[in-house]
């Protein structure tokens, strides 16, 4: 008998066309607003991706020890994609890396919805209308829109841990994926390390005969991706490569003339960001350099450690922000509703919506939140659920690593918040079928509305 488990099913195509046509429609927005322009503000995020796709060898994830430790092999994990915009361009005769990334975020926003649809309707049981409904709800969130145009390490980490929950689920209904499962794996310890961590963590939990494996694997990457990053570097130094020299690199494998009067607006341009913001830089690495080769000779593993966290991540810790507002207007506020159409991460607030109503929605969702976790407490998900998202409480919130801007990992659990949702949802289906759908499809709407609105402003 034909297995047919991995064909796109009839009802789930209006849902597929929808995504698509977001994405679309955001991605066309963008790169008509900012296609030429390397470092455009949107929301925080960075724009390393494209340079990474445009001048791969000295590219900020191979060259800035902070990425490598960070994000250890996604340098690597975009070769592929560099060498496909290094053809296209020279075919074309200009950069296509916006084109290209485009066309990789809608396919990966219109998975996910699709991923998250099957869990909640496959593995949780709830019907085609409250799987549906929740799954555009995701893709509608703040920073699940953003995701669909950002071009950023983040939608490709939001992506990849949602492959890797839909392909627990699958494994649980009967199914076996183990080479994509370690596909996966291999991406997630790749594009950032503490999703890696999780993994770990989950693998520890529930599947112990693969632990040994996945420390091997996590190990393997951030000793050859080290080590792949030092041979690129050689006797480069990070301090000649700032902001200026990527903008640089990227802007004049653009067709700038469309953008900029002359190649000297470039070089000029370049030169004001090099004397500020590469001077700054050039100064702390000396810095770093020097408290951390002092660390070290004291032969002190512990002291060299902390050393190295607050060297690297100090300034990253949020030490002002009121811990109660930064989880219900940034952990889930901002994360899921946007304050305000300036999409600028040092205007975003910690207060209250100045709409009474996105108050009400933002609440609403949080007591959804909270009720699924409790009412699926019990079940393997919601611990497997709960297993990643404390990775992310125990950064963000107790150790304060970017509070002040916490919204901005959200697509690291925004799918958890999502599929807890899911269970509260499949608790009201008895009595109050209805009413709960009715709920849902406010939020989903208020939720599209407003980040659809705040978004078109921004980027027209």
């Amino acid at each position: 008998m034909k297995n047919n488990k991995n064909i796109v099913k009839k009802n789930e195509l209006p849902l597929i066309v929808i995504l698509f046509c977001v994405s679309l429609f955001t991605n066309t927005l963008y790169i008509k607003q900012f296609y030429g322009v390397f470092w455009p503000i949107v929301s925080g995020y960075d724009q390393f991706v494209l340079s990474t796709m445009t001048t791969w060898i000295d590219s900020d994830y191979l060259i800035n020890p902070r990425n490598i430790i960070t994000h250890p092999g996604f340098g690597i994990f975009l070769l592929p994609i560099y060498l496909i915009n290094s053809c296209i361009s020279f075919v074309v005769g200009g950069n296509s890396a916006n084109f290209i990334l485009a066309m990789i975020l809608t396919i990966m926003y219109v998975l996910e919805g699709l991923f998250l649809k099957r869990i909640l309707n496959d593995y949780l049981g709830l019907n085609y209308i409250y799987s549906a409904i929740l799954a555009l709800f995701f893709s509608f969130t703040s920073m699940g829109m953003l995701m669909s145009f950002t071009p950023d390490h983040f939608a490709f980490s939001q992506f990849f841990l949602i492959l890797f929950v839909y392909l627990w689920t699958r494994e649980r209904l009967g199914n076996k994926y183990l080479f994509l499962k370690f596909f996966t794996t291999l991406c997630i310890f790749s594009i950032t390390i503490t999703n890696g961590i999780k993994i770990l963590l989950t693998t520890f939990i529930f599947e112990k005969k693969y632990f040994l494996k996945y420390l091997l694997c996590f190990i393997v990457i951030l000793l050859s991706t080290t080590i792949i990053s030092l041979l690129i570097n050689d006797n480069k130094s990070t301090s000649n490569l700032g902001w200026a020299y990527y903008e640089k690199e990227y802007l004049q494998s653009v067709n700038y003339k469309h953008f900029y009067t002359s190649h000297e607006d470039i070089e000029g341009k370049c030169a004001i960001i090099n004397s500020v913001n590469d001077n700054k830089f050039i100064q702390t690495s000396q810095k770093q350099k020097q408290e951390l080769s002092n660390a070290m000779q004291e032969h002190n593993v512990i002291h060299t450690i902390k050393t190295f966290y607050w060297l690297f991540y100090k300034r990253w810790i949020g030490q002002s922000a009121s811990i109660i507002n930064v989880t219900i207007y940034n952990l889930f506020g901002e994360s899921l509703l946007l304050h305000s159409h300036r999409l600028n991460k040092y205007e975003i607030t910690y207060d209250s919506y100045s709409v009474i109503f996105l108050n009400i929605i933002n609440i609403s969702i949080i007591i959804l939140f909270l009720s699924g976790v409790i009412i699926g407490f019990k079940t393997e998900l919601m611990k497997l659920l709960l297993s990643l998202f404390s990775i992310d409480i125990l950064i963000h919130i107790i150790c304060g690593f970017g509070i002040n801007e916490i919204y901005i990992y959200s697509p690291h659990y925004l799918f958890i918040i999502t599929l807890a949702i899911g269970y509260a949802c499949k608790s009201l289906l008895c009595n109050w079928n209805r009413i709960s759908i009715f709920i849902l499809l406010i939020i989903t709407v208020t939720c599209f509305i407003n980040n659809m609105c705040k978004i078109f402003l921004y980027l027209s």
